[in-house]
């Protein structure tokens, strides 16, 4: 390694070491406010916040998209996610309100003055449930021994839908296959939301100018960011540059998205540098591993060869897609296992919840399958 000694002597230069030497004058620090609701409409008041001594700005998510006079969505397919909420949150932990100060303290102090009204509405935090009022039935109709164990699975279709998106894989005739399988297994799996938990949380620090804004963020895709801040902005590629150092830690936890698009909004407004940095409870409540409910339905011979299988797998996508649909979709490919099983037919669903976005992870949904 020819960066040992500096990284064990702590010389490594990060995103968080950036100062007001490296960004230019008039670098303002964001602190964020976060819902404690995990699904409720919302109304924010900063009045009494912007009265705070040493503050320079604060928004909501009204305020914010007001400002820079368009809506902002961002998302590396589907783009579903505000900066900060307007008007309805979607999971606890959601950012509804930001404060910009040169000094971060007082910016945390301005937080303490902003006034939240939350209207509650119902909270789904399980996939299958969510899908479930709104979804036809997923199990398919001559899997008999599943619809037995599982008789909540026969669902019906209503109007509205928190159907991301369903990957279908279909080989071979499982239907045949199953009819002629010696014996049929019914098994349920689930896999819980994990966190990346690496060392360094995100960091984005937006610096503004009449050629192009520069952006330092902590991405490990830092050309899809580039098109998604250009695209948000309303300007040309050619006036949006990332830039990114050493990372801290990724595992998934820092593609696409995630805070740069508030650091871009903020200094495209204060026409200052801005530096959003997340604390360690944020950073959880950022992005997530995807929670996954699997039913398997296995057709095997008497000598123990796998015939046919049938998959219906649902996976929390949290409250916005990210990365969701292409996650189920590697996920779907791996419930063959590393077994040679010629008839499989494969319905795996995302599924908007209310909890925090899940996007990638080490393995891609390979783990879970």
């Amino acid at each position: 390694m020819l960066d040992a000694r500096v990284k064990v002597t702590g010389r490594l230069q990060m995103v968080g070491d950036l100062a007001g030497a490296d960004v230019g004058p008039g670098l303002l620090h964001a602190r964020l406010l976060t819902s404690t609701e995990p699904h409720a409409l919302i109304r924010v008041d900063t009045a009494q916040a912007r009265q705070t001594p040493g503050v320079a700005a604060v928004f909501s998510g009204v305020e914010l998209e007001a400002a820079l006079g368009r809506p902002a969505r961002f998302g590396p397919i589907l783009r579903d996610q505000p900066p900060l909420a307007v008007d309805r949150v979607r999971y606890a932990g959601e950012p509804i309100a930001v404060a910009l100060a040169a000094d971060p303290d007082a910016a945390d102090a301005a937080l303490t003055r902003v006034r939240t009204t939350y209207r509650p509405l119902p909270v789904v935090t399980e996939a299958r449930t969510a899908m479930a009022a709104t979804a036809d039935a997923v199990l398919h109709p001559r899997d008999a021994a599943a619809s037995e164990a599982f008789p909540d699975l026969r669902l019906r279709r209503r109007p509205g839908s928190n159907l991301v998106n369903h990957f279908v894989i279909r080989s071979g005739d499982a239907d045949a296959a199953m009819a002629r399988a010696e014996h049929v297994f019914v098994d349920r799996f689930t896999t819980p939301a994990m966190h990346h938990a690496a060392l360094e949380t995100h960091v984005a620090v937006a610096v503004p100018s009449a050629e192009r804004m520069v952006v330092w963020a902590t991405s490990q895709t830092p050309y899809k960011l580039r098109v998604q801040l250009a695209e948000m902005l309303g300007v040309a590629l050619d006036r949006v540059q990332v830039r990114v150092l050493h990372l801290g830690g990724a595992f998934g936890s820092k593609c696409y998205a995630k805070i740069e698009p508030l650091a871009a909004c903020l200094a495209r407004i204060t026409d200052r540098p801005v530096r959003v940095c997340l604390d360690r409870a944020q950073a959880f409540t950022t992005v997530t591993r995807h929670a996954t409910e699997s039913l398997l339905v296995t057709g095997v011979r008497g000598d123990g060869r796998i015939t046919a299988r049938r998959v219906t797998a649902w996976f929390d996508a949290g409250a916005y897609a990210d990365i969701s649909p292409r996650v189920i979709k590697n996920g779907a490919y791996g419930y063959g296992g590393p077994y040679d099983v010629a008839d499989m037919s494969v319905d795996v669903y995302a599924v908007y919840t209310n909890r925090p976005p899940a996007g990638a992870f080490r393995g891609y949904a390979s783990p879970q399958a």
